[in-house]
Formats: C-alpha cells, sequence, structure tokens
C-alpha cells in the first residue's frame, strides 16, 4: 500500500514538472529558444517565414528544447508555446523514415510561426529591454541547458523603459550603457545567443536614415553583450503593414527623429579633391561582413551629389579607398581587404549607375591598414564605425599613388 501511495505521488510530482513552467529537464543536445515578437502598431507585420528564423525555430524543435513566446509591447507578456519532450515524442514516431521525419519537422515550424503570428500587442507603447529581461529569466530557469536563443522580431525603436523618444539615438552609446548598469537595467544573458530580424518602421513613425538604423544597431548590441550574450542581426524587408492582421492595436508614440542635413559637395576645381573625402556610414552603411548596402536606395540617393560632381569636372578622376574596422590579432588582414575592396567596388557600381564614366574610376582595398586607421576602436565600440569608411581620393594625388602602389 505505501509503495503504491509512492508510486502515486512520484507520477503526480513528474507531472507537475511536465506542465509548471517553460522547461524540462537537461538534454546535452537541447536548444531552449524564447520568441520576442513585436505585434505593435508603427511597425511592419513580421515575416517569420523569414529563413532566418525558421532555421532558428528547427533548430530549437529537433533538439527537444522549449519554444516560448514573449509579446514585445509597453507590458511585455510571456505565453507558452510548447515543450520539447512533446516535439521530441511526435518526431520520435519517425526515427527510421528520415523523409516523414523532415516532413513532420517543417509541419511543426510552421504550425509554431501560425501560433507565434497570431500574439498581439495588449498594451500601448514598447519596451524591448523589459522583453529581453523576460526573455532572460525564462531561459535562466534551464540554467544546464546546453544551448539558449532569444529571436528578436521587432522594431527595435522603444517607446517605453528604454524610451527613443528622449533622444537616445544622438547619446553616444557608452554612456547609454554605463546608465543601465548603473540603474541595474541590463538584461542577464549570460551565454545566450540572440538572433534579431530588424523590421522596418511603419506609418506614422518615419523611417530611420542608415546612420539611424546602424546607431539603433549599435545601441542594442552594447546592450546584450554587456548582459553576456551575443547578438546577430538580420534587416528585414517586410512591406506589410501590421494593421492587415491586427486592425486595433493599443497605440504607440512616435519617436522624432533628427534629420540629416543632405551631404553637398561645391563644383569648383579638381584641386578640392585633393584632400581625402570618408564616406562613412551615415553615406554608405553595409550589412555587417558584407559589402552589401543596408539600404541601396539610400546610397544612390547620398551619392547623387558626387556623381554630379564627377560629371561636371570631365578631367578628375578618383581612387575610392575601402577600409575595415577592428586591429591586427583581431581579424584576419585577407580576408579585411577583400572586404573593404568589396565595399569600394560596391560604391564604383552606384556610381556608375548614375552615369560617372568607369574610367573615372579606380578602387583599392586597405582593409585595416590605411593612413586613416584609428587603433584601438575594436569591432564592435560606437566608435568602431570610423574605421568603415571608403575614401573619396583624387588620383592625381600623392596618397592615392602610394595606396594603388600598395
Amino acid at each position: 500500500m505505501i509503495k503504491k501511495i509512492i508510486s502515486s505521488m512520484l507520477l503526480a510530482l513528474g507531472g507537475l514538472m511536465l506542465l509548471g513552467g517553460c522547461h524540462s529537464e537537461k538534454d546535452d543536445s537541447r536548444t531552449d529558444t524564447v520568441l520576442l515578437l513585436g505585434n505593435h502598431a508603427n511597425s511592419a507585420a513580421p515575416d517569420l517565414d523569414d529563413s532566418f528564423i525558421t532555421s532558428a525555430i528547427s533548430q530549437s524543435i529537433k533538439s527537444g528544447g522549449t519554444l516560448c513566446k514573449v509579446a514585445v509591447d509597453g507590458a511585455p507578456y510571456t505565453e507558452k508555446i510548447n515543450r520539447g519532450l512533446s516535439f521530441t515524442a511526435q518526431l520520435d514516431q519517425y526515427k527510421n523514415d528520415p523523409t516523414q521525419r523532415e516532413i513532420l519537422l517543417d509541419s511543426l515550424v510552421n504550425s509554431t510561426i501560425k501560433k507565434a503570428q497570431k500574439l498581439p500587442a495588449k498594451t500601448s507603447e514598447v519596451d524591448l529591454l523589459a522583453a529581453l529581461r523576460q526573455a532572460g529569466s525564462v531561459l535562466k530557469t534551464s540554467s544546464k541547458v546546453v544551448h539558449n536563443q532569444i529571436i528578436v522580431v521587432d522594431t527595435g525603436l522603444s517607446t517605453a523603459g528604454l524610451d527613443f523618444r528622449n533622444g537616445l539615438l544622438e547619446m553616444p552609446v557608452d554612456k547609454l550603457v554605463a546608465q543601465l548598469k548603473e540603474r541595474k537595467e541590463i538584461p542577464d544573458l549570460t551565454d545566450v545567443e540572440v538572433k534579431w530580424l530588424q523590421l522596418p518602421t511603419a506609418s506614422p513613425q518615419p523611417s530611420l536614415s542608415q546612420a539611424q538604423l546602424q546607431k539603433l544597431s549599435d545601441i542594442w548590441r552594447a546592450i546584450i553583450e554587456a548582459g553576456g550574450g551575443k547578438l546577430s542581426i538580420q534587416v528585414s524587408t517586410s512591406n506589410e503593414s501590421i494593421t492587415q492582421k491586427f486592425p486595433k492595436l493599443p497605440e504607440v508614440s512616435v519617436v522624432p527623429l533628427v534629420q540629416e542635413a543632405p551631404i553637398t559637395f561645391q563644383a569648383t576645381s579638381r584641386v578640392e579633391l585633393s584632400q581625402p573625402i570618408a564616406l562613412d556610414e551615415k553615406t554608405v552603411a553595409f550589412k555587417a561582413d558584407s559589402a552589401e548596402y543596408i539600404s541601396e536606395s539610400e546610397v544612390v540617393k547620398n551619392l547623387q551629389p558626387i556623381a554630379i560632381h564627377l560629371n561636371s569636372h570631365t578631367k578628375l578622376s578618383v581612387l575610392l579607398a575601402g577600409t575595415t574596422a577592428g586591429d591586427k590579432g583581431e581579424v584576419d588582414e585577407l580576408d579585411a581587404k577583400r572586404l573593404s575592396l568589396g565595399r569600394a567596388n560596391a560604391v564604383k557600381e552606384t556610381l556608375l549607375i548614375l552615369g560617372v564614366s568607369e574610367k573615372k574610376l579606380k578602387t583599392v582595398g586597405c582593409g585595416i591598414d590605411s593612413p586613416w586607421h584609428i587603433s584601438g576602436l575594436g569591432l564592435s565600440s560606437s566608435e568602431a564605425g570610423k574605421n568603415r569608411i571608403v575614401v573619396l581620393l583624387d588620383v592625381e594625388s600623392e596618397i592615392a599613388k602610394q595606396l594603388e602602389k600598395g
């Protein structure tokens, strides 16, 4: 009789463990995931079918990991999607049939996405910092899990907690992070991989410029790294309005943005370009570790004055010298040269589109070895962008000739 009672108690306890919270016992290959979903006003609709998202969800399901979701609004709330044990049980039906197992896996991923897309904002404003803290707390309840990840699908333009209406895009990143540390508001994301699908803003929120998008990314990267996490970002191209999926959403305030002065060049003499002109991230912003622009249309607009200047001076030819961030020991120098040359060539291609003759344009990749390189800025600091530039030089200038010689 006593054995039966003990057995019943153990079964009941096991049942509670299966039902309570978002986590199960450790599996040596398990990945637990929290989805942070920004289904709120002033944002484009999340595209959860993006491979950046589906691959992460698939990884979690295949490993038997837990999937939880958090709605990013003014008071983020958590909802459980499914437990790893139920995923594993379903997939194990086809242990000996890889084809059917893959079909079921795709079905589980799609089912997870459909459930996640139905999670709307309930409270006005957006507090992504609180959502990250909540996600970190959920994952920490299963500290023995081998891999923890957070998938963020949001604009990143918060209006509560870390309120960007207070001019934070104009504030130095290191000072902002220092203030958050003093207030103990940095989320604990130790050993957490954060994957951010950055959504575009939508009316009535004005679009951010390339420089503002880069600054926003730098801010969240610094916060996540200060919390012990690692961030990777992919910019979404979604242009679907969120109101098509959720016609009635709580209000989100508009973040006022500082309008940047347009780039202008005085059409005077060719001697003017014997002094290098740096095209920084405000002018030609590239995706991380890529020669692809964040926004090609913005770059075309920014380079238009340069094209006009070059076309109006028939004898003027220029060298486009690409550079990259990092110091010796931090990056592969050969890779850095290839990347910087790719970026210089990207600017050249844009100028060609704008009507500049190819005979007037030369390119070189300097990598981290350029006359303008500033040591000690690293790869992810708020100042690192000063080393990510494409420099415009008159080909007849001494410095251009030295760069061409290598």
